[in-house]
């Protein structure tokens, strides 16, 4: 996924030679594009392709891509004061097994110096909530996992110092961790 020029986005593909294509445009108002591309668990026959952006009012809007039509589609749109590009990943929480129900996608975005952690229930009503903004010194997010030990979520961030930090989620809540050193 690209921003070019015109605030939009556009999705950008290689095909079985090799080859890059330029596909289709589609969003307005964009004005910043990170990380957020997952092929997702939703749709048939291989699952949506899934991306969120910041639109010029400082909202986020989630994009999917229709894998039967191959279109691209208007989601909702949700935050407020958004400066910096959202990371997002779709996590095994609310699955069964690989076969389903989808998990939830997990978000998150550097807000006002803090992240903020959004999640959308992908097995039921699949709206955006935050759930929790916690940090300091925070100027972006830079990676989001979900490890193997415990199913944490496991959060990099860069500060306003250029250095690396980690946070994790566990069932108590979210936990500053150490910093990791210069970016």
């Amino acid at each position: 996924m690209v921003l070019v020029a015109g605030g939009q986005l556009q999705h950008v593909w290689r095909d079985g030679s090799f080859v890059w294509q330029n596909g289709p445009r589609f969003g307005s108002n964009i004005v910043l594009s990170g990380p957020t591309l997952v092929q997702g668990t939703l749709g048939t026959p291989r699952g949506n392709l899934e991306c969120v952006a910041v639109r010029n009012d400082g909202t986020m809007q989630h994009f999917w891509r229709d894998e039967p039509t191959v279109t691209w589609n208007d989601g909702p749109v949700f935050g407020v004061g958004v400066g910096s590009p959202p990371v997002m990943i779709q996590g095994q929480y609310g699955m069964s097994d690989e076969t389903g129900p989808p998990g939830n996608f997990e978000l998150c975005v550097a807000v006002g110096g803090e992240v903020q952690h959004w999640w959308r229930y992908n097995a039921g009503e699949m709206a955006w909530r935050k759930s929790a903004q916690f940090g300091h010194d925070v100027q972006a997010v830079a990676g989001l996992c979900e490890g193997s030990w415990y199913m944490n979520l496991e959060v990099i961030v860069l500060r306003t110092d250029q250095q690396l930090q980690h946070y994790w989620r566990d069932p108590v809540g979210w936990h500053e961790g150490p910093v990791i050193g210069p970016a």
